[in-house]
């Protein structure tokens, strides 16, 4: 009974081990498998679960039946050992309680020793025993008298064991021996009365068979019976049951993987699969791809609401789609609606712009022949009011030109016809325009005077127009006495580019140079905030106070420099003033 408690406390120790060990190599790999399991489908998921619990029940069932039937060899062995050694104790009390008998003459009645006493009669059955089995039968003590009851290694170590405690009633284990497993038995023989004859006291004093006795009291450990019986064929038989046990686990694991795939394939991965597909197919607006899937249980729960909602997704859509549909139609008519309104505010600015320039001309030309001395001479205010007028009226101009110039833009008429030009001609040409502005607030304006130096391919009108703006606008944000300088300079490669540009990507094939006249117009005025930068060159956008202007000129310059294939930008310090750049082509190609 001890001992099958012992075989169990090992086997769940041996478990115990093997199962923190497994623990510690699923925690190890726990996150190198993460991948590669969200990589599996389902049901190949199912299946590999199915499968380790399968093999691990499985293996504990091979792993108890292993225990078990050693456990059986065990007994089976001990049985047997039993059976031998009691065979043996049975002769020798047998031969002890006829001791008178055998030794006493029954003629005579002589009695007389004959050396046919229990450990005699047991030596030589032992013998015998040997002879005719592949046991190994031996009447054995420490300290033997006869030197072929001397204990061997594993004998010794039992007899200490039986010696040290007395309640022990017998004793064995496995012994490998040269590659050979061996039962070892051993059966205690305690000192009874017919023992101490021989082996009780005085010590030392000769028995009857000539051997000192030993001082033997009554129950010690006068010897034992050891038996040691060869595992061979136990082993054999033992081997096969294991080996059967698994093969039978084996196809058992596989057989029921094999049922577990089919099921799972039937019942889950195959609807989950038409699921899938289903899935696929409607989100790619195949609304009839959807139908009843086979299935039970969950399955078909799950294929009844899959169908239900792509009834409600269908009908969404197509509700959806004629609300599209609908408000496609009014966007359309509400865009038509909004072309024909632009196309007449354009038309309407234009004719508007074109009505006032005519009048406006007349009467700057007229104030200007007032201003000449030719006509009579002028006093102080009137000189005075007619310069107002003039100023007052090309500021008008300006601004009517620029609606008029914006309208074309919107309507798609606006045209370039590129010519070789001096660019400091139509400087100056802009300057005579705008110098009665900046002599009134006495500011001074440079600019290069070297003509014939500066060509470039550009219309004439429209440059004009582009440097009318960006000088007005400096001379107009600038306060009295400042400076505004017109800067002229031949560039090359990405030079022609902003500095935004120039960190992007900007379109320009690799290798390509791109020649162009770099013109700035600075001035020291005001300055421009960093968040109105992003914005200056928007419709209607205005800087300083509301009402000067209509916040169409630096867009309208912009869309100029673009038509003539150029690029504008500005750089600016609040309070220090700014600085426009603009650049116009050298080469026809560039248009």
């Amino acid at each position: 009974m001890n001992r099958d408690l012992l075989g169990f406390q090992r086997l769940f120790a041996l478990l115990k081990v093997r199962l923190k060990t497994l623990a510690g190599l699923l925690r190890a790999g726990k996150a190198a498998g993460q991948s590669f399991i969200n990589g599996l489908s389902l049901s190949t998921r199912l299946l590999w679960g199915m499968s380790i619990v399968i093999v691990a029940f499985t293996t504990l069932s091979v792993a108890w039946d292993i225990y078990d039937i050693r456990r059986e060899a065990e007994t089976e062995m001990l049985h047997r050992s039993r059976v031998v050694a009691q065979e043996l104790i049975s002769l020798r009390a047998v031969i002890a309680l006829n001791q008178e008998k055998i030794n006493t003459d029954p003629v005579t009645g002589n009695v007389m020793f004959k050396h046919l006493n229990p450990a005699s009669v047991g030596r030589q059955v032992a013998e015998i025993f040997n002879e005719t089995t592949s046991f190994s039968l031996k009447q054995t003590r420490l300290g033997a008298r006869n030197p072929v009851n001397q204990p061997d290694f594993i004998e010794t170590k039992m007899l200490n064991q039986l010696a040290d405690d007395p309640g022990i009633s017998e004793v064995w284990q496995e012994e490998s021996l040269e590659g050979r497993w061996y039962f070892r038995y051993m059966l205690p023989l305690r000192a009874e009365e017919s023992c101490l004859i021989c082996h009780g006291e005085p010590a030392g004093e000769m028995d009857i068979a000539g051997y000192p006795m030993e001082g033997l009291k009554l129950g010690d450990l006068a010897g034992a019976i050891s038996l040691r019986i060869p595992m061979d064929s136990f082993q054999e038989a033992l081997r096969m049951r294991i080996w059967g046990r698994i093969i039978i686990a084996i196809f058992f694991v596989i057989i029921t993987r094999w049922i577990s795939a089919h099921l799972a394939k039937r019942m889950v991965a195959g609807p989950l699969g038409n699921l899938t597909a289903m899935a696929r197919r409607l989100g790619e607006g195949d609304w009839e791809a959807v139908r009843s899937v086979a299935g039970t249980g969950e399955i078909r729960v799950l294929s009844q609401v899959f169908e239900q909602v792509a009834r409600q997704l269908k009908e969404s859509h197509n509700i959806l789609e004629e609300k599209v549909r609908k408000r496609t139609m009014e966007l359309s008519n509400a865009n038509k609606e909004l072309e024909r309104a632009n196309r007449f505010k354009s038309d309407v600015l234009a004719n508007v712009s074109h009505e006032l320039r005519t009048p406006l001309t007349a009467v700057i030309a007229f104030t200007e022949m007032l201003q000449d001395p030719a006509t009579g001479k002028l006093n102080k205010k009137q000189r005075e009011y007619l310069e107002d007028i003039a100023d007052s009226s090309r500021q008008l101009l300006m601004e009517v030109t620029d609606l008029l110039q914006m309208a074309r833009l919107e309507a798609g008429k606006l045209e370039i016809s590129p010519e070789p030009l001096d660019l400091v001609e139509v400087i100056g040409e802009s300057l005579s325009m705008l110098d009665p502005l900046a002599r009134k607030k006495n500011i001074k304006i440079v600019f290069p005077s070297e003509t014939g130096e500066w060509w470039v391919l550009a219309d004439r009108a429209k440059v004009r127009h582009i440097l009318n703006n960006l000088v007005n606008n400096s001379i107009k944000f600038t306060q009295k006495g400042g400076k505004v300088v017109i800067s002229v300079e031949r560039s090359c490669g990405r030079h022609c580019l902003p500095p935004d540009l120039l960190q992007e990507e900007s379109g320009v094939p690799s290798g390509e140079q791109l020649d162009c006249l770099l013109v700035g117009v600075a001035d020291n005025g005001i300055g421009i905030a960093p968040g109105d930068k992003q914005n200056i060159f928007e419709k209607f956008h205005q800087l300083g106070q509301p009402g000067q202007g209509a916040g169409l000129g630096l867009a309208l310059v912009k869309e100029l420099v673009l038509l003539h294939g150029g690029k504008i930008w500005v750089e600016s310090v609040p309070g220090c003033g700014s600085t426009f750049y603009f650049t116009l082509p050298l080469k026809e190609q560039m248009l």
